[in-house]
């Protein structure tokens, strides 16, 4: 038989041991809770042509696990483009399979914050310009889409919107690479929501694209990518929705 000190000293251990266990599972929660509340999350577009597919490093982690960004492509879907990172300072990288990085810097993502990387331009000794906006998604007012215009194609680029019968003025985007305060062209402009044919003005020359659709309370990227004169990537709006 078993001893009533021993029987005691088992009890004992039995507790401890389940004490011991509820503080990890405790700790393990705690981590968790943590590493939920410093995210931040992140959109990236490769509107690159001549770049091949690369992968998207925030702090040496790679959040394009399920296939490289391609040309023309943004991370995620439409209406949820974005991927969890870490909020703070962290390097960012857009890392090719062959030579070194596209873009290799240091970005500062605020906690629970949205932000959209656009890599760009055409490969110069192996780099490529990045714009990184922060992205407000306060919903438009009722029957209104919030969009914002930019343009990765050609120094500036006169850019119709047409609703209906309604032309809604010429709207004046200089080429990304000369925008200076990120800020400036980070908000999203309200419109209402429906669908839109828009006329491209480079020039003597006016482009007109296919229909797009804004759906009302919700935010959109419209951008401008490729070459009038360009067979394999022709001059295109490209559409992003981040909500």
């Amino acid at each position: 038989m078993i001893s009533k000190k021993i029987s005691s000293w088992l009890d004992k251990f039995h507790n401890l041991s389940w004490f011991a266990l509820l503080l990890i599972g405790l700790v393990a929660c705690e981590k968790n809770s943590e590493a939920s509340a410093n995210k931040a999350l992140i959109a990236v577009t490769n509107t690159s042509p001549n770049a091949q597919p690369f992968n998207v490093l925030l702090g040496g982690i790679n959040l394009t696990t399920s296939g490289k960004l391609g040309y023309g492509n943004t991370t995620g879907s439409q209406g949820n483009p974005y991927l969890q990172g870490v909020a703070g300072v962290s390097n960012f990288q857009a890392l090719p399979d062959s030579g070194g990085p596209y873009v290799n810097g240091n970005v500062n993502l605020l906690v629970n914050k949205n932000y959209s990387v656009f890599v760009f331009d055409t490969v110069q000794s192996g780099q490529l310009k990045s714009l990184l906006l922060q992205d407000n998604l306060t919903a438009p007012p009722v029957s209104n889409s919030g969009i914002r215009f930019l343009n990765f194609s050609y120094d500036t680029v006169g850019l119709v919107p047409i609703i209906g019968t309604d032309t809604l003025g010429i709207y004046s985007l200089p080429y990304a690479g000369t925008i200076q305060n990120p800020s400036s062209a980070s908000g999203f402009q309200n419109f209402l929501s429906g669908p839109y044919q828009f006329l491209i003005i480079i020039g003597t020359y006016i482009v007109g694209i296919d229909s797009l659709n804004l759906s009302s309370g919700k935010n959109y990227t419209l951008y401008s990518q490729g070459d009038i004169n360009s067979l394999t990537t022709p001059l295109t709006l490209q559409l992003i929705q981040h909500n």
